[in-house]
């Protein structure tokens, strides 16, 4: 029988609908799609973090990380590795970039409201055996302060 995602547990829940404003930012993204959060397990079971950098056209048609082509290889990628179901993949920008801007956006990852709000996203969705592992996670994971102290190239 096919297993449906239940959505995410109500403190996650709670903690989505805090997302910090994007508004003053508005014209490095595309905005008005709204955010997109997540893929995968939400209850603290994950192996693996991956963190992508922004939602693109497939993931706001479906309303989930990782889902285009991109999203495609990695999933290939970590069935290769045997992880069908210990991951959660999230955004580093909870909003798609608009192209050619993803420069101008990366201070943002710095505002102490938005680390604070995706650091706690992160903390809350991740047990104490994960980390991080992709180009794009170097950043928000360095700026997570979860024992991450420098990235793979």
């Amino acid at each position: 029988m096919v297993e449906f995602d239940p959505g995410p547990p109500p403190d996650v829940a709670d903690h989505l609908d805090r997302l910090p404003s994007y508004a003053a930012h508005q014209d490095l993204f595309w905005y008005d799609w709204g955010p997109i959060f997540y893929r995968g397990r939400l209850d603290r079971s994950a192996r693996l973090l991956c963190i992508a950098s922004d939602p693109g056209p497939t993931e706001r048609i479906a309303g989930r990380t990782l889902v285009g082509d991109a999203g495609q290889r990695v999933q290939g990628f970590l069935g290769k590795l045997g992880l069908t179901r210990s991951y959660v993949c999230v955004n580093a920008y909870a909003y798609a970039l608009l192209p050619s801007h993803s420069m101008s956006a990366i201070p943002i990852l710095a505002e102490p409201e938005q680390q604070s709000w995706r650091n706690g996203l992160f903390s809350m969705i991740v047990g104490p055996n994960c980390r991080p592992s992709s180009p794009s996670a170097c950043r928000p994971a360095l700026l997570w302060g979860n024992g991450a102290t420098r990235c793979q190239s």
